[in-house]
């Protein structure tokens, strides 16, 4: 309840207003199917699920993984309670898995976005090569089109590691859109 009172009004509009700038950057779809890795108890699918109700005709099928069961708990408790039943948003309940190992079946294969917020610093041996390993893996789900957005908190420790870790990221092949791009060709 305490981590509920204190980060989930920051994250909830965090999260809108991030997904807004990706819709107007043209990277949402109408019909989307969408993985939150580490979800915790739910605030991004809560924050999709309120977007969504304002898009015209979108919708979305919304993925989830996380190993806390107080999380996954939390998480179907607000779910039921704040997202309507058949609305545009299916919000299915978490997976219980470690987002290190292999992606369950559960997972679709076909992904359109892939959200990682604030949960790659939270891996207890969260080196670089591991970090941008897990992200690596995931993204073999990811659809030719899809996207990926990382949120990490932004102390001077996790935002110096997140710009270490697009760096790391952008070398294995990926297109960095925003906020760290690489200005004048280098990291």
């Amino acid at each position: 309840l305490g981590y509920l009172a204190y980060h989930f009004p920051v994250y909830f509009m965090q999260t809108e207003h991030l997904l807004a700038g990706l819709a107007r950057d043209g990277r949402l779809k109408k019909n989307m199917t969408i993985l939150d890795v580490g979800t915790g108890p739910g605030v991004v699918p809560l924050a999709i699920a309120d977007l969504w109700s304002q898009l015209d005709g979108a919708r979305a099928a919304v993925y989830s993984l996380e190993r806390s069961e107080e999380h996954i708990e939390a998480f179907l408790f607000l779910r039921d309670a704040f997202v309507p039943r058949g609305g545009n948003v299916s919000i299915k309940p978490p997976v219980k898995a470690d987002i290190r190992e292999p992606l369950p079946p559960a997972v679709p294969e076909k992904l359109d976005l892939i959200i990682f917020s604030n949960v790659l610093n939270e891996l207890p041996e969260s080196s670089l090569d591991i970090q941008a390993g897990v992200v690596e893996r995931i993204a073999e789900r990811l659809a030719p089109d899809g996207t990926i957005l990382v949120v990490e908190p932004a102390d001077e420790e996790n935002a110096t590691r997140m710009r270490t870790l697009t760096a790391e990221l952008h070398k294995r092949g990926f297109s960095v859109h925003a906020p760290c791009t690489f200005i004048w060709g280098t990291p």
